[in-house]
């Protein structure tokens, strides 16, 4: 009988430091687990104190569950006001709505962001920009998001200050390409004036056609301020335009000669289109000057295409034809000096293409890459 209570004695006692043993193994995984939970809470708790912006969990209602802000003063109300309330209850209706369509963006899309939004608060206006992820929904729980509120302030005000220097730049380039072209059309109007007081016939076509090139640069510098853009020019506009003028000035003593333009847009620096201009002008004023003697009719077609990656500038007539001896290169006049001059400006040659009448064309590549 001693012995049988011995056993069970010992049977005990064994089953005891078993259970010991778990208990004491289990607490230590369990101080382990607490640990390692409490050093995961510190880490995220670093980050999220890390984070500039403000952060919100809140309901696709808008209502608010919880927050973190690293700057009380960036709140729009006390926190113990907001959370259980909607965004509604809390903001003004026009910061509201951008709220709401960034949460049912992010509800529907999984994400939203770049979404502005301006508060009134104590130190005056702050803006923010929102981005909100779709949060995991637990059982019983509605959908919701986190939604970070960065504060941008500084980057607004900075980009208004830009915005306003830039405007001040585009103000004063107008005014310089606007008095430009009016002292340009001051010189056109004395030479006018010195045209019709000289009794030579020469000097006075002579001063005509300096009006006329003149006339194409005042015209570049009026579609610069009118358009307000300053680093390109829509090319095909402007050479339609300045055909135009150049027809109406030189087509008076003919008016049996058509005007015909194929001019596809291009954008080209201010230094391509002033030659390009140039160069146009002599060319309809040459069709016009010697390509319809005698009241002959006909046509002048200028035309702007492209050719692989460049762009191919033609004027030709209908009227009776260069010489079979003509030579660019050996050409008398001022204007086809000036047109070839203003060719290897453009980095193209000039090219007299064949009859019936008189041909010419430049290839050129735009400097801006579209």
């Amino acid at each position: 009988m001693a012995g049988l209570a011995s056993g069970v004695w010992l049977l005990a006692s064994a089953c005891i430091v078993v259970l010991v043993c778990f208990l004491v193994r289990d607490l230590a995984r369990r101080e382990t687990a607490e640990q390692q939970l409490r050093e995961n809470k510190a880490k995220k708790q670093a980050m999220l104190d890390a984070l500039p912006d403000l952060m919100f969990e809140v309901g696709i209602n808008g209502r608010y569950y919880d927050y973190h802000s690293p700057r009380s003063d960036l709140l729009a109300a006390p926190p113990e006001t907001f959370i259980g309330k909607t965004v509604r209850d809390i903001l003004p209706p026009e910061t509201a709505n951008a709220i709401m369509a960034a949460i049912a963006q992010a509800h529907e899309r999984g994400h939203s962001s770049g979404q502005q939004i301006c508060l009134s608060l104590p130190q005056g206006e702050n803006w923010f920009e929102l981005s909100a992820t779709r949060k995991a929904q637990l059982p019983g729980e509605d959908p919701r998001c986190i939604m970070l509120s960065r504060d941008i302030t500084l980057r607004k005000h900075t980009e208004q200050a830009l915005q306003a220097s830039l405007d001040d730049k585009v103000g004063l380039l107008n005014e310089v390409h606007h008095r430009v072209k009016n002292n340009l059309q001051v010189i056109t109007s004395l030479l006018r004036l010195e045209g019709n007081r000289s009794a030579q016939a020469e000097t006075r076509t002579v001063l005509d056609e300096m009006q006329g090139r003149i006339r194409s640069m005042a015209l570049l510098h009026e579609s610069l301020y009118r358009t307000g853009t300053f680093a390109s020019v829509e090319l095909g506009a402007y050479l339609r335009q300045l055909c135009t003028q150049a027809f109406r000035t030189g087509a008076r003593q003919n008016d049996g000669v058509q005007l015909v333009l194929d001019l596809a847009p291009v954008q080209v620096t201010m230094d391509q289109a002033t030659p390009c201009g140039l160069l146009v002008n002599e060319l309809v004023s040459n069709c016009l000057k010697h390509g319809f003697p005698n009241g002959r009719t006909g046509e002048v077609r200028v035309a702007l295409t492209p050719v692989d990656a460049q762009w191919r500038l033609s004027v030709r007539d209908n009227g009776v034809g260069l010489p079979a001896d003509f030579d660019t290169r050996r050409a008398a006049s001022l204007g086809l000096q000036l047109v070839t001059d203003l060719a290897r400006q453009l980095g193209a040659t000039l090219v007299v293409g064949p009859g019936p009448g008189a041909a010419f064309s430049i290839t050129f590549t735009s400097q801006i890459s579209l």
